[in-house]
């Protein structure tokens, strides 16, 4: 599996969005994807518009420079479930 990071750079070198682009080799499926608070979400293409048709403001960067300023990108998303006791509920 081969991964490449960009980011969405816009004047006064402020970062406005991480994207990703995962190729797997086992699978043979390609996926562009732009991450949110919430994870991973598909791009709709914004990587391969730029990579193909030169579309686009975003500048590749390395894995260590991403866990650098956005280590929340690699954190795992976690769920959490409350319950409400029976007496809380009534």
């Amino acid at each position: 599996m081969t991964t490449r990071y960009f980011y969405n750079v816009i004047s006064g070198n402020v970062v406005t969005s991480v994207y990703r682009l995962i190729l797997d080799d086992e699978k043979e499926e390609l996926y562009d994807e732009k991450w949110t608070p919430s994870g991973w979400v598909d791009s709709d293409s914004k990587i391969a518009a730029h990579l193909f048709r030169g579309e686009g403001d975003l500048e590749e960067v390395d894995e260590a420079t991403i866990r650098k300023y956005n280590p929340e990108i690699f954190e795992e998303q976690e769920t959490s479930y409350v319950s409400k006791s029976s007496e809380e509920r009534r």
